[in-house]
């Protein structure tokens, strides 16, 4: 992930081929860690458990990576979000709504966007423009959740 993001700022002069860049490695990111957090979902359903904590865990979805590493933190005392200030939660939550637009409305901001994204300057219909510096602290907050959710798993798995 850093690679294609350094890649990225000494190669792509055009500011087009930048945005389109930040968009794709934006959703990119995200899909990393939805994925990883999949795997230590696995992980974590090889652990003897109750029924309904095993129903609980199939039912994990980490698309919302902050609702559900607040559940695992819970459930299994991982401390998967230490380290993770309030403000860089806020930022993730964002972006998150960010991926999905970019996904699933070619980046232009829909109501929900509005409601949920936390995001106080964006207006309806317009399209949303990932920056750089965005995409940057993206990477370093999805790299510690990342490095908090293994060592999660390897303290008790």
């Amino acid at each position: 992930m850093e690679t294609a993001f350094e890649n990225a700022c000494q190669n792509l002069a055009d500011k087009n081929q930048r945005g389109e860049m930040w968009d794709r490695l934006t959703v990119g990111y995200i899909s990393e860690i939805e994925a990883l957090g999949n795997h230590v979902r696995h992980r974590l359903k090889l652990i003897p458990a109750t029924p309904k904590r095993k129903k609980e865990l199939e039912k994990l979805s980490f698309q919302r990576v902050l609702d559900a590493c607040e559940l695992l933190d819970q459930w299994y005392g991982l401390e998967t979000q230490e380290g993770v200030s309030d403000e860089q939660k806020a930022f993730l939550k964002m972006m998150l709504h960010r991926r999905h637009i970019i996904t699933h409305n070619g980046g232009r901001v829909d109501a929900d966007y509005l409601k949920f994204s936390g995001d106080k300057q964006a207006k309806l219909n317009e399209r949303i423009r990932v920056r750089r510096s965005q995409v940057r602290r993206l990477l370093e907050i999805v790299r510690l959740l990342g490095n908090n959710l293994i060592w999660g798993v390897h303290t008790i798995a």
